[in-house]
């Protein structure tokens, strides 16, 4: 599943893809050196996006990288006015799902998606409120 979800949702062709459907990208660096990138899908109300990749290279972990992206895409949400940040992650994923906990997202919700060739993603819908207070 992990090679089929690289190949069609995270290759050059579907990031490029991404982009034309209005996802937008960044580029996270340490030391001068890429450590790895988020997206965000702003929904076409404006009022809420989705954090739709949030990837820091294996090595580099713990080192606040993950902490410092998100708090650059919650900036970028906030000029935008969006108030509501929301994700998907693997219900095993408990580290991932700690991490977003901490950071003050709270479980909304499950969704079960039909990914295609036999796959499904089987995610917590995760949600932070951005408006100040």
């Amino acid at each position: 599943q992990v090679e089929y979800m690289l190949a069609n949702f995270q290759s050059p062709a579907a990031i490029e893809d991404h982009l034309k459907q209005g996802y937008l990208y960044f580029l996270v660096r340490y030391r001068g050196d890429e450590a790895g990138y988020l997206a965000l899908v702003p929904d076409r109300t404006g009022k809420s996006a989705q954090l739709s990749k949030l990837y820091i290279r294996l090595g580099l972990r713990g080192l606040g990288l993950g902490r410092a992206a998100l708090e650059q895409a919650e900036k970028v949400c906030a000029d935008m006015g969006i108030k509501e940040l929301w994700l998907t992650v693997n219900k095993y994923n408990y580290g991932s799902i700690a991490f977003y906990e901490r950071t003050g997202f709270i479980r909304a919700g499950t969704l079960v998606q039909d990914i295609g060739a036999g796959f499904v993603m089987d995610d917590y819908k995760m949600v932070k409120d951005l408006t100040p207070g």
